[in-house]
């Protein structure tokens, strides 16, 4: 039975965590930005919004609409985890879907961005455009790709039976 590797489980972990906190910041905006009393727990974001001018705009309804796809996401990460723990052969499907709903969800986010000519990022300078957007979105593209390809090649992997196990003893 395939095992999902530690990497992936701290990966589905941190990651999800992470997802929390932003799913928290955008569904509690304005409270959760400059101004509001929960403002004290997402300060990081006052940079981002800057950055990435979709998240400080309260009516854009994508970034509302993939913030409760997180949570199913998350959700799934979880189960995933929990499941590996159980020693469920169900576990690495619920982390190729979660990771599959990251890596399309952050290929989706950034495409929208290109399409409208880079309406929500061009105000950056290059340093912080690759700082605070490139570099981090590109984790969220690099490592549920990397994980996803390395849960489907293991479904690939020729597993041992009797037969290949009584001929290596000859």
């Amino acid at each position: 039975m395939y095992r999902l590797p530690v990497w992936i489980l701290l990966w589905l972990f941190i990651s999800s965590l992470v997802v929390f906190w932003d799913v928290s910041f955008v569904l509690l905006r304005p409270r959760s930005m400059k101004g509001g009393d929960l403002f004290w727990l997402y300060t990081p974001y006052e940079l981002y919004i800057e950055v990435d001018r979709a998240y400080g705009d309260l009516k854009n309804t994508f970034v509302i609409s993939q913030s409760y796809l997180n949570i199913l996401e998350n959700i799934l990460n979880f189960i995933a985890i929990f499941t590996h723990f159980l020693h469920s052969p169900s576990s690495p499907l619920f982390a190729l879907t979660g990771l599959s709903m990251t890596l399309g969800k952050t290929i989706l986010y950034t495409l929208m961005d290109v399409v409208c000519g880079f309406c929500h990022t061009k105000e950056n300078s290059i340093n912080n455009l690759i700082l605070f957007y490139i570099i981090p979105n590109g984790m969220w593209l690099l490592m549920p790709f990397l994980s996803i390809v390395s849960i489907f090649l293991n479904f690939f992997k020729p597993t041992p039976t009797k037969t290949t196990k009584n001929k290596k003893k000859d």
